[in-house]
């Protein structure tokens, strides 16, 4: 009987938690936004077969 209210009391407590705000981006029209609805620019580099061995 003490495990199953153990087990029932956590139950409810994780029942009761909130799970975290999602905050992904996503796509609108042509722009990368954020869940706050904030134009994201993504910025990068490549290496352009850095790692490539060269066919001669």
């Amino acid at each position: 009987m003490r495990t199953f209210l153990a087990i029932l009391f956590f139950a409810l407590l994780a029942s009761a938690c909130h799970p975290p705000q999602r905050n992904f981006l996503k796509a609108q029209g042509h722009h990368i936004v954020n869940g706050r609805g904030d134009t994201v620019i993504l910025r990068g580099m490549g290496l352009g077969g850095w790692m490539l061995q060269e066919g001669y």
